[in-house]
């Protein structure tokens, strides 16, 4: 009904260089609803969030708010309205602490000089709602990926908003700050706040949400009521094909031959840690945020100083100072944040993918640019990577064929093993697919891997074994045969 709608997008059109990525799309958002978002990468969704957002103006097209028609809009007006938006890439000042950063901006009185004793108190008001160990004194730049989320989320919170729109929020979250977020978002839905949810996830939106609108190739295909649809018939929308199994199946299994064996390792944030890998073997490190799962992986990875105990590689003592040392002996790390730390967005698909072989591929001083085309084809070819050109940007690409060039990046190393931490945040369900098959063939080739993934579903299918943590500590190791969720969740929360 047109009179319960808060939002309506009337056939908005957008396009960059003569290239449409939003046909004649048109949308309602009803008030006091949560409206799922969904489509593969490449699908118009973040456009037409920033086309609410005013972050960019479309060709044509209008947008109605409360009843009041509007051609484009602005960051400021929108603002004014109640819409606040939340994206994958983060907006915060890593310089300044929590407090200032939920309140940036923001000015409720006349002086020249902030309270910070005040600031920090209203910042913990809002807070206490996440129920999480975050003090408003916490420089942004200590914060895990989790917990910069949860200030992102926070800075929308300290606003009067009656349109909430999240981009991919729970992508870096645990178990327990997915069900924090969920309890805001059924706390601001019976307020009468929207929120549009755009989401990989599915089975959040069907948990979370009230209604689903697909986009597809920059389309509005369909809007479903979730609980008149199912996961099969939305996926089928959102890539027009059927995927099949989710997780694809082991051809082989894991070696007897052990890899790599961590002894009684200490360093930030965890203890005592013990385990080994062995070749031809996907090793589970699950837990939640604060567990210490990637703290070990980047201490393997030579990132993190290690303070106490031994890492051994193929039988002999490794002293990993460095990620250097670590790539020289066959160890490489795709990070959990590419953008950051896995990629160099600015730079050419060329130099990201071949970034940790220069040396490989120098002759002298110089650059052999013709190894360097064949390195790149090759890993176009094995990695199926879609690209337009090698010289384009890596921000240009969908977010799961920057994920294959940050692999294709350390598997041109020729790693005997590699750590995935969160190897799927962010990308849709198509490349999920991909980099599944990608992971089991590296295991099947004899490659040891770590995997380190927020999704429960993920590494309890993937994982051959699985290492439990909890605030440092391992609470307990579960072979495939073993794995359950509630066995999972008992041991992340401490319980053995």
């Amino acid at each position: 009904m047109a009179e319960n709608n808060l939002l309506s997008l009337r056939n908005i059109v957008k396009s960059y260089s003569g290239v449409t990525v939003l046909h004649d799309v048109s949308l309602d958002i009803q008030k006091g609803e949560v409206h799922a978002l969904v489509g593969a990468n490449g699908a118009g969704k973040s456009t037409l969030m920033k086309t609410i957002s005013g972050a960019i103006q479309p060709d044509s097209g209008k947008i109605i708010f409360e009843g009041t028609e509007y051609e484009g809009m602005n960051p400021m007006l929108s603002g004014s309205l109640g819409i606040e938006i939340i994206y994958q890439e983060f907006n915060l000042v890593p310089a300044l602490n929590v407090a200032e950063n939920i309140f940036l901006g923001k000015r409720e009185d006349s002086t020249k000089f902030v309270n910070m004793k005040t600031l920090e108190a209203k910042a913990d008001v809002i807070l206490q709602r996440f129920g999480l160990n975050i003090k408003p004194a916490d420089y942004v730049r200590d914060l895990s990926v989790a917990y910069k989320q949860i200030v992102e989320i926070a800075k929308a919170l300290s606003k009067e908003i009656k349109l909430l729109i999240l981009d991919e929020p729970t992508a870096p979250l645990t178990n327990t700050e997915v069900e924090v977020l969920f309890r805001i978002v059924r706390e601001l839905k019976a307020e009468g706040v929207s929120v549009i949810y755009i989401s990989h996830r599915l089975e959040e939106v069907f948990e979370l949400c009230d209604r689903i609108t697909v986009l597809r190739d920059g389309y509005k295909i369909i809007t479903l009521q979730t609980d008149q649809t199912d996961r099969k018939e939305l996926i089928n929308y959102m890539i027009n094909a059927d995927l099949g199994e989710e997780y694809p199946p082991r051809k082989g299994k894991p070696g007897e031959e052990v890899l790599l064996e961590v002894e009684n390792l200490s360093g930030k944030g965890y203890s005592g840690i013990s385990f080994e890998v062995h070749k031809g073997e996907i090793l589970g490190l699950t837990g939640l945020v604060g567990a210490g799962r990637t703290e070990i992986a980047r201490a393997i990875f030579g990132a993190d100083k290690i303070h106490s105990g031994k890492v051994r590689f193929e039988g002999k003592d490794a002293e990993i100072k460095s990620p250097y040392d670590a790539i020289s002996l066959g160890i490489t790390m795709v990070p959990e944040d590419r953008k950051s730390q896995g990629a160099i967005p600015r730079l050419s698909i060329a130099w990201n993918l071949t970034l940790a072989n220069l040396k490989k591929l120098s002759k002298g001083l110089f650059l052999d640019f013709e190894k360097e085309k064949q390195m790149v084809a090759e890993y176009k070819d094995a990695m199926s990577i879609k690209m337009e050109s090698v010289d384009q940007k890596v921000s240009s690409l969908s977010g799961g064929n920057q994920q294959k060039v940050v692999v294709s990046k350390w598997l041109a190393c020729h790693p005997k093993l590699i750590i995935f931490d969160e190897p799927t945040r962010g990308i849709d369900v198509g490349a999920k697919k991909e980099i599944y098959s990608i992971i089991n063939d590296l295991a099947d080739q004899g490659m040891g891997v770590i995997l380190i993934s927020s999704e429960m579903d993920e590494m309890i299918g993937l994982s051959d074994r699985m290492i439990v943590l909890s605030e440092g500590n391992i609470t307990g190791e579960l072979r495939r045969d073993e794995f359950s969720k509630q066995m999972i969740l008992n041991l992340e929360s401490g319980d053995k």
